[in-house]
């Protein structure tokens, strides 16, 4: 009777190449896809914090009173310049 110990040290090395080639290919859309959006973001909410509603990532975006109230939104009012005339809510 033959020994199938070299084809279960091949198979084992192809499936561990394979999960590696994955996770390579994860790694590499995560850092050129995602890490530059989310450098933006952070970028744009660190300079805009202060006056802005709609700060990325925030939850928070400009509504009508009775469409904040209609989502159960938080009315935080209307001291936000970017909201004009509507007030800033979060959902």
């Amino acid at each position: 009777m033959k020994s199938k110990k070299g084809v279960e040290m091949t198979l084992n090395t192809i499936i561990i190449a394979a999960i590696a080639l994955i996770a390579m290919i994860i790694l590499i859309l995560f850092l050129t896809g995602n890490m530059g959006r989310a450098r933006q973001n952070i970028n744009k909410t660190s300079v805009t914090y202060g006056d802005n509603c709609e700060i990325p990532g925030s939850g928070r975006d400009c509504k009508t009173p009775e469409e904040c109230r209609n989502v159960g939104g938080v009315n935080y009012g209307t001291n936000f310049p970017d909201c004009k005339g509507m007030v800033c809510c979060s959902d």
